[in-house]
């Protein structure tokens, strides 16, 4: 006669009491009880009232369903199905096929039934609240599972048939469970290797994981699953060098840096001439100047002496060439400018003097007080040719600052020398513009280190300008280099990135790893989706990802290891007793000649 207990919820009380009726007390059976006990009656009436006539230590009801459980639930189902499926192939597929997979699921389902309602009866052990509630509370109960399993399977094949079509037996019972990177990884391999994947890989059923270590792991049929594997794995590593094939030849880090550097400074140069220069060739035009005879006077000794003794000065009138006409340009406030900078130069002698612009202080307080337009001009070049090289070679030099000032001064000078001249004036100013414009997709600081890197005659690393292009999240430095070069020369950063990102994501062995091709791509200290993309169209950049992702997803651990050491443990066992003529040959047979059979199955 069992006993039961029950807890009030609104006062926490609880009740025991006996019950001799087979089946559970009712509402109105528990209204009377709770009436005789002076409370009332739960909100809640609890499923499945434990029996508490065995509440000895150690055999309390345990709330966690034990770690197997999962297996054996899914396990019947999935291996009646496969069995099912492949016994009933032979007989006029894929008729023949779903049929065995309906009757192998609805017995393989039957048995877990069995299974279920004698765990929660305690036939084996205390069973877990999560086992009980899980057993069949009735025979329609138990009929109903079986009978789904019966239907489900073989829908579930259909709904999936397009889908793993030649993919391998046994994943077909198993379409319901494909997870979504299987599926884009079989889609983006199929052309090229069939099956893609195992169905333990394409799945998320432990219990073809455990299938599928039992066949791995046996002593006859491990081999057939290491070589779809291994040949998987040189599919993956030829389409390595297919993908870096689309860019053209492949290029070494030196012919990167010397194709960069040649690309880049015809572009500027080419831009100059087509676009910059015919501007101020038409200022000069316009600004020419007009040269005439003009008489000057000029101090001349006399023979004669003075009352003091000293030769008497006179004067002689001589013809001099003379600008007449066109702008003049001043350079006054250079030299102001200039003159105490001279003091202290003149004073530290020559230390650091190149670096710190001596030479230019010099050679500007040496220049006329007013020169010509094609002199300013000129002037102006140079002290531009002087900042760029120094922001290459040393960018915190001194002679930076003075050199850029120099060229606010004589720009100042030059709006001021051509205002009486507003067509000569306007053109100056477009070329300057178009000239700062160009500058900074040809010329900029960024791009002339990177020629300076790619420069022999300057000690020039090219094999550094990939790693410099190609930093982490450096996305303005790709932009640049894709402004300043042609299609063709960017296709060649493109290859040489793809070369030095595959050739970072393989193993010891040679062999691509998809998960580090994805870490060097998208993870924390790699290139950055940002950078990608502005590397790679979009189309090309999804082709890529698939690729890492479906060699990821093909090199992915199995969760599950049960079964791979039983198996060999129990073939080891099971051959040795063939070969000694041991009792229960039959079993033993199967035990060894079983997991081969699996094993093309799987395949």
């Amino acid at each position: 006669m069992p006993n039961y207990t029950v807890q009030d919820q609104t006062t926490g009380k609880k009740i025991t009491f006996e019950w001799s009726d087979p089946n559970p007390p009712t509402d109105k059976d528990m209204e009377e009880i709770f009436s005789q006990a002076g409370t009332v009656k739960p909100q809640v009436q609890p499923t499945q009232p434990q029996p508490v006539t065995s509440m000895q230590a150690g055999n309390v009801p345990s709330k966690k369903e034990p770690w197997y459980g999962e297996y054996l639930s899914q396990g019947p189902r999935t291996i009646g199905g496969i069995l099912g499926g492949i016994a009933g192939t032979p007989f006029a597929p894929p008729f023949g096929t779903l049929a065995g997979i309906s009757f192998g699921s609805m017995a393989g389902e039957l048995l877990e039934q069995g299974r279920k309602y004698a765990v929660s009866k305690g036939v084996f052990r205390q069973p877990s609240e999560t086992e009980q509630m899980r057993a069949p509370q009735s025979i329609s109960q138990a009929a109903w599972e079986v009978g789904k399993a019966g239907i489900e399977e073989p829908a579930y094949q259909l709904a999936g048939a397009g889908v793993i079509k030649g993919f391998g037996k046994v994943l077909a019972p198993f379409a319901k469970k494909l997870s979504s990177e299987a599926q884009g990884t079989i889609d983006f391999l199929k052309d090229r290797i069939k099956p893609v994947l195992t169905p333990a890989e394409a799945t998320e059923s432990r219990g073809l994981d455990i299938l599928e270590n039992i066949a791995e792991g046996s002593l006859l049929g491990g081999g057939q699953l290491s070589k779809f594997k291994l040949n998987r794995q040189r599919v993956l590593n030829d389409m390595v060098d297919d993908i870096v094939d689309r860019f053209g030849k492949r290029v070494s880090p030196e012919e990167l840096g010397e194709t960069f550097e040649k690309v880049v400074e015809n572009k500027w140069k080419g831009y100059k001439k087509a676009v910059i220069e015919p501007l101020y060739t038409e200022v000069e035009r316009l600004t020419k100047p007009i040269y005439g005879q003009v008489e000057k006077r000029v101090p001349r000794p006399s023979t004669i002496l003075d009352i003091s003794g000293k030769p008497m000065v006179g004067e002689t009138i001589e013809q001099i060439t003379k600008q007449v006409g066109g702008p003049i340009i001043s350079t006054r406030s250079l030299k102001e400018f200039a003159k105490p900078l001279a003091k202290i130069s003149g004073d530290l002698g020559n230390i650091e003097a190149k670096n710190a612009g001596d030479d230019l202080v010099r050679a500007v307080l040496d220049l006329p007080d007013n020169v010509e337009f094609q002199v300013a001009k000129e002037l102006r070049s140079r002290l531009i040719s002087r900042v760029d090289e120094f922001s290459v070679i040393n960018k915190k030099a001194p002679a930076i600052g003075k050199a850029k000032q120099f060229i606010k001064l004589i720009d100042q000078e030059t709006e001021e020398g051509l205002s009486p001249y507003p067509e000569a004036l306007s053109l100056w100013r477009e070329a300057n513009r178009l000239y700062v414009q160009g500058e900074k997709q040809f010329n900029n600081a960024f791009i002339r280190r990177l020629i300076k890197k790619a420069d022999p005659d300057f000690g020039g690393e090219p094999e550094a300008i990939g790693k410099i292009v190609f930093r982490p999240g450096a996305i303005g430095y790709v932009k640049q280099v894709k402004a300043a070069t042609d299609p063709a020369t960017f296709k060649q950063f493109q290859s040489y990135y793809l070369q030095n990102l595959l050739s970072k994501s393989v193993d010891d062995s040679g062999n691509i790893i998809g998960d580090k091709m994805l870490q060097n791509m998208y993870g924390k200290s790699g290139t950055g989706d940002n950078v990608l993309r502005e590397l790679f169209d979009l189309q090309t950049l999804d082709n890529i990802t698939k690729f890492a992702k479906a060699a990821k997803v093909s090199q992915m651990e199995r969760r599950e290891h049960i079964g791979k050491i039983w198996i060999q443990l129990s073939q080891a066992g099971a051959a040795a007793n063939l070969g000694f003529g041991g009792p229960g040959q039959e079993i033993s047979g199967i035990i060894v000649l079983g997991p081969p059979i699996l094993s093309r199955a799987l395949l």
